[in-house]
C-alpha cells in the first residue's frame, strides 16, 4: 500500500492523500506523480510525505524518458518534489542508498526529509525474515519488514 499525503509547502493549507486498498498495481505512483505535476503547473512544489511501509514498496514512475521504481523516495521525485519520510515507515539504509544512486546517475538529486523515529531495517532483519518459516509461508517479500515490527513493538 502506497500512503501518501501531498501538501502545499508554501502555505500547508491544502493536503490529497493517496490510498490504496493493499493488492498493489493500482497506479497509485502513477496517480501521486500526476498530483504532483498539478501542483508544478500552478507555481507550487508539493511535499510528498509518505506516512507508512518501507522498501517493499514499488511504485514505477516515468518521467522524460527516466523509468524509476520508488521504494523510500515519494513518486513525485523524477519531477524534483522533495520526500518526507513520517515515523511510521521502515527504513532499510542500504534500500535508500542503492535508490538515491540510481537517481544520481540521472542527474537527479533528491530531497529526503525523514522523522527522527522511524524505525531502521538492519541486515539481521532481513535475513530472519528471509528465514522465517511463518512469513515465508504468508508470502513475504523478504525485505525485513516484519522482523523491523516484531523488534520495534
Amino acid at each position: 500500500m502506497l500512503s501518501v499525503v501531498i501538501v502545499n509547502q508554501k502555505t500547508m493549507s491544502k493536503s490529497q492523500v493517496v490510498l490504496g486498498a493493499l493488492f498493489g498495481d493500482e497506479g497509485k505512483g502513477s496517480t501521486v506523480q500526476f498530483l504532483c505535476k498539478e501542483q508544478l503547473r500552478k507555481g507550487i512544489t508539493p511535499l510528498v510525505i509518505r506516512f507508512s511501509g518501507g522498501s517493499q514498496c514499488g511504485h514505477r514512475v516515468m518521467y522524460n524518458g527516466i523509468d524509476h521504481v520508488c521504494s523510500l523516495t515519494g513518486s513525485g521525485v523524477l519531477l524534483g518534489c522533495p520526500t518526507y519520510l513520517d515515523k511510521d515507515v521502515m527504513i532499510d539504509p542500504i534500500s535508500l542508498m542503492k535508490e538515491v544512486q540510481s537517481l544520481q546517475q540521472f542527474g537527479i538529486e533528491p530531497d529526503i526529509y525523514v522523522h527522527p523515529y522511524c524505525r531502521v531495517i538492519f541486515p539481521d532483519d532481513i535475513i530472519k525474515n528471509q528465514s522465517n518459516k511463518k512469513t515465508i509461508q504468508d508470502g513475504t517479500c523478504g525485505c525485513g519488514i516484519f522482523e523491523c515490527f516484531d523488534r520495534n513493538q
